[in-house]
């Protein structure tokens, strides 16, 4: 191990380094732990609104959409009886390659 980190360098004390480190950094305004917790929750709650108002937009256009739209179906429908086509085909072929008992082919 001891090889490893003196091949890549680890071993050897950078005295450069400790001698260009010696300004501390400045923030640009100085606050107190309570006015950076009142700053702190202003600036979450005013990512909350934001994101708040683009999720509505959002809803609103989708709950557009799909409003007032009304489809009149059979009892067959929402049973297994009804099966249509391509559909019927592929349920009937995945019934019988995954060889499903009669509750997971109910669930499927």
């Amino acid at each position: 191990m001891r090889r490893i980190l003196a091949s890549v360098g680890w071993t050897i004390e950078n005295r450069e380094s400790r001698a260009t480190i010696t300004e501390s950094i400045k923030p640009l305004k100085t606050r107190s732990a309570a006015e950076w917790k009142t700053e702190t929750v202003k600036y979450r709650q005013s990512l909350l609104d934001s994101r708040k108002e683009t999720n509505d937009s959002i809803a609103s256009a989708k709950s557009a959409e799909a409003s007032n739209i009304v489809k009149v179906v059979d009892k067959s429908y929402l049973e297994k009886a009804c099966r249509t086509g391509q559909a019927h085909t592929f349920i009937e072929e995945s019934i019988e390659k995954f060889s499903l008992n009669k509750e997971q082919e109910r669930a499927f």
